[in-house]
């Protein structure tokens, strides 16, 4: 999809982790039926000028999301992430540590450490009068995830999609572990929120799309 970032510094030479060795890259289906070039093909495609990242283990959808922004070629591009830094499988020495190597070769995300409603909302949408692509992967349950759509998609663009990720970790159809209740979002959103169509991309007996991913879209008018 794209190159690894490289970055030269008093004669060090700093190399980016390649994609399948990221945390999570398996739950993007990485080793099997790959989602990560679907998401970046969809991101050029819409040439967002904003997007947001709600949660983020070792900076994988940053990465690609950021680079794809990149290659559609838009004007004054921004990549905002959002991330606690705590729970649910965050890696706070990757993504907040100043330091890192994902800090280091993509300076130009702005990270906003902290909860992502109310106070992530508040901090984009002070800055942001709209979102072109919206990612969330923050809080799993039902509560956390139906929070982050209801905030952020009263700023998302006409032309804008909105990602969820981890959709069905168990496949569709079946009991979802504990700890994620993102299924139950993309049902009741389906139910109440008619102004939006979606796809939901999960694993089948033949089929394994990792953790499952979902595509949010606004009707046309």
């Amino acid at each position: 999809m794209f190159p690894q970032r490289t970055l030269i510094t008093n004669e060090r030479v700093l190399i980016d982790t390649p994609i399948e060795n990221l945390a999570y890259a398996e739950s993007h289906g990485v080793f099997s039926s790959n989602t990560l070039p679907i998401i970046f093909e969809l991101t050029k495609f819409i040439k967002p000028k904003i997007c947001v990242i709600i949660g983020t283990g070792d900076g994988l959808i940053p990465r690609v999301i950021r680079e794809a922004q990149i290659k559609s070629l838009v004007n004054n591009s921004k990549t905002y992430l959002i991330d606690l830094g705590e729970t649910m499988g965050a890696m706070p020495d990757k993504i907040h540590n100043t330091e890192s190597v994902f800090r280091k070769l993509y300076p130009e995300i702005m990270v906003f450490k902290g909860y992502s409603t109310p106070d992530g909302y508040n901090f984009i949408s002070k800055i942001e009068s709209t979102i072109d692509l919206l990612w969330i992967d923050g809080d799993h349950s039902h509560l956390g995830s139906l929070s982050d759509f209801y905030y952020y998609s009263k700023l998302i663009s006409d032309d804008g999609l909105i990602f969820f990720h981890d959709t069905a970790p168990n496949g569709q159809g079946q009991i979802q572990p504990h700890w994620c209740g993102v299924d139950k979002t993309i049902q009741f959103i389906k139910e109440n929120y008619k102004n939006f169509e979606c796809i939901n991309f999960t694993k089948t007996n033949w089929l394994n799309l990792g953790a499952g991913f979902a595509i949010f879209k606004k009707n046309a008018v």
